[in-house]
């Protein structure tokens, strides 16, 4: 497998091969847990910055640099709570 990223990037400009910690605008945090008595591997997706850009190109192309959009609530707050992660607080964009 080293030949493999020795032969890739003696051809295309890249970083050392490591653990994906984002992909496309999305931040994957990857921790263990336990659920239910048995031990779990969680992954987190994380898009907060990706979010922010997108609030920030919508205010740009409506003219309203200072807009402030509402808050609203995830789709998956049942999940969350179960994870126990409910205590996250409530970005606003």
């Amino acid at each position: 497998m080293a030949s493999t990223w020795k032969e890739l990037s003696s051809r295309i400009d890249m970083d050392d091969p490591g653990a994906v910690t984002k992909c496309l605008g999305c931040h994957h945090h990857v921790r263990s847990g336990v659920v239910k008595g048995m031990p779990v591997q969680i992954i987190e997706y994380y898009m907060d910055d990706f979010m922010l850009s997108c609030a920030e190109a919508y205010r740009k192309a409506v003219g309203e640099p200072n807009m402030v959009l509402r808050a609203v609530d995830t789709p998956f707050l049942e999940i969350e709570n179960r994870l126990g992660n409910s205590s996250q607080s409530r970005r606003q964009y």
